[in-house]
């Protein structure tokens, strides 16, 4: 199951990695731009979850199903990893090659802790409800907060001729 998954999240890191190449094509003084992409997917995800509280329902997903085959896991990350290309692909164009590193490597530590905590809540089902809850609130704020981070000009960016 861990090899299905690190690969599907290997290839969502691919992907980010090859469309955040735009930042050594574009032109360096607009990348910060890019930033608006995960702004407006956190405040989209905030708004679906406005409304959902507001009597909407939302579908259920089935559980995943033990000893699925690892090409599953990898299609099923893949499908459900937009999200993450696009808030890391602005976030790797944005940086220099140093920070990418950097950010590849927390990428593939968060890629353990989450299959930790989701072998965790398997096991205790009793809190899945809280940590879901606290996902639906937590992962769209972070992405606003990349936003806003990828927006600034700091000193990970790509300067000109780097």
């Amino acid at each position: 199951m861990f090899i299905g998954y690190f690969v599907g999240m290997s290839l969502v890191l691919m992907l980010s990695s090859v469309i955040g190449l735009v930042g050594y094509i574009f032109p360096t003084e607009y990348l910060g731009y890019l930033g608006a992409i995960p702004i407006v997917l956190g405040m989209k995800m905030l708004a679906d979850k406005w409304r959902r509280r507001s009597g909407e329902t939302e579908a259920v997903l089935a559980p995943a199903i033990p000893g699925a085959a690892a090409g599953g896991i990898v299609l099923t990350m893949l499908s459900n990893g937009v999200d993450s290309v696009l808030v890391f692909a602005p976030l790797l164009a944005d940086s220099n090659a140093n920070v990418d590193l950097m950010i590849a490597i927390a990428f593939f530590l968060m890629v353990g802790l989450w299959f930790r905590l989701a072998i965790y809540a398997t096991t205790h089902a009793s809190r899945v409800s809280a940590l879901q809850v606290a996902g639906e609130w937590i992962a769209p704020i972070v992405m606003i907060i990349v936003g806003l981070y990828i927006l600034d000009n700091t000193i990970t960016d790509i300067t000109p001729g780097s």
